[in-house]
């Protein structure tokens, strides 16, 4: 456009200068000829390889757009080049951390143990593993008691070993094993927020970590099926206002579609107060009749916000849902389309920079940028990050990071299996896995032209 442009003033000062001359020659020269050959002169036709009637500087413009068409050209073959050989970058080999063929609790002594088998209180088959999350040493375990469902001791533990073993250890004491957990959710200060269900109403509970103190009860107008919490700076309304947070909770179900809720808590900010937020008309539910698989989660990360339906995924903003008015949220998919299998897990990392998920479809786990999957369906924008089955049974049931910012994964079996493995605790190296893929992208660079 500049050569252009520049061709352009060239003509028209080139027009004004043979007008004058035009003029001058008319009026002073008494021969029409001379006239004629004196204008004919005057005009130089360009070199055919040129732009203007400037050779030396037309050349030099004409070299330069050559050079920036060849160097996109050549930025664009090595893009292509550099997913090439991410594609080819070995899956991460997610190994053990803890399995059990069943789940053992530490229990105060062993009468009580026989006791509680013998009562009905402790049925091994009836367990199933829920959320994983993990501080400094405390490895944390949800073991849900769905309605109607006996035989789960204990809702919420940590991980002891003991001769060798993994047990379970309530927390934050066996005098608190009646609380029936649903969810919960770790933050950077060492605090523990737990999903309470009962009969009236659900409860979110903060406690201390180290020492399980209860800090605060906070009654929810609703209940909800996740949360995470959001505590870093961006949450303080002033610098000496270091206790603060803001918890994000899924008050939905597989089948409720956009009538659920955001629940939005201001811990030590903002009054203290919830507040709830319609989904959108758009929020999908599982279809009519099927028995859904999905598990609605809720993950936040500062200004970032995510969430999850059936099949679809969700970002919205956490500033401007702290400060919106009750029917007032904007959510945006995160990619095209529907995800051909439910989403049985989610969380973001804050290092990749990337969300991760499981399905019901398989027992892998992918990922997913959120930036720039918008604008393609789940299939084409996610990378699968561990094999299926490698090191993960089939049903994912919850997803974590621990203190290395590797990935730790709860799953199980379909059904117990006397005899089997039914519950492990995985890590997927997910450091290893960004640090192939910085590998890749450096050799797959082109140094040729330096």
């Amino acid at each position: 456009l500049l050569i252009y442009m520049s061709v352009l003033v060239s003509f028209l000062v080139l027009s004004i200068i043979h007008f004058s001359l035009f003029s001058f020659l008319f009026t002073y020269f008494s021969k029409p000829m001379t006239f004629f050959l004196f204008f004919f002169l005057m005009i130089r036709r360009p070199p055919r390889s040129t732009l203007s009637s400037s050779s030396a500087a037309s050349d030099v413009y004409k070299r330069q757009y050559q050079r920036r068409v060849r160097d996109l050209a050549s930025s664009a073959m090595l893009l292509s080049l550099s997913l090439s050989l991410l594609a080819l970058v070995p899956l991460a080999q997610a190994h053990v951390l803890h399995e059990w063929a069943t789940i053992q609790y530490q229990w105060p002594s062993p009468e009580l143990e026989q006791e509680a088998i013998r009562s009905g209180e402790f049925v091994p088959e009836s367990i199933r593993l829920g959320e994983v999350r993990q501080f400094d040493d405390w490895l944390f375990v949800g073991t849900p008691r769905p309605h109607g469902v006996k035989g789960v001791p204990a809702t919420l533990s940590t991980v002891d070993m003991v001769d060798g073993k993994p047990v379970l250890a309530p927390f934050p004491s066996w005098e608190a094993s009646d609380l029936n957990v649903v969810g919960f959710d770790a933050d950077h200060k060492g605090r523990l927020w737990v999903l309470s269900r009962t009969e009236k109403e659900d409860q979110l509970l903060i406690f201390v970590i180290s020492s399980g103190e209860l800090l605060r009860t906070v009654p929810l107008p609703r209940r909800v099926a996740s949360v995470s919490v959001d505590d870093h700076s961006r949450s303080y309304t002033s610098i000496r206002d270091t206790d603060a947070a803001t918890a994000f909770m899924l008050a939905a179900s597989p089948e409720s579609g956009n009538t659920g809720e955001v629940l939005v808590y201001t811990h030590n900010h903002l009054g203290n107060r919830v507040k709830g937020l319609s989904l959108p008309h758009y929020f999908d539910q599982a279809e009519e009749g099927s028995k859904s698989e999905a598990k609605m989660m809720i993950t936040v990360h500062q200004d970032s916000c995510y969430l999850s339906s059936p099949k679809q995924l969700y970002s919205l903003r956490g500033d401007e849902v702290k400060n919106s008015s009750p029917t007032d949220i904007n959510m945006y998919a995160v990619a095209q389309g529907h995800a051909e299998s439910e989403f049985q897990g989610l969380l973001y990392h804050p290092v990749a920079r990337a969300l991760l998920f499981a399905r019901a479809k398989d027992s892998a786990v992918y990922k997913m940028a959120p930036f720039s999957a918008w604008s393609n369906p789940y299939e084409a924008g996610m990378v699968k990050i561990s094999s299926d089955g490698d090191g993960v049974l089939a049903v994912v049931t919850g997803m974590g990071i621990d203190w290395k910012y590797d990935v730790l994964v709860g799953s199980q079996n379909n059904k117990f299996e006397s005899g089997e493995v039914n519950y492990r605790i995985s890590v997927i190296p997910t450091m290893d896995l960004m640090r192939n893929e910085q590998r890749a992208e450096k050799e797959a660079m082109d140094y040729s032209d330096l």
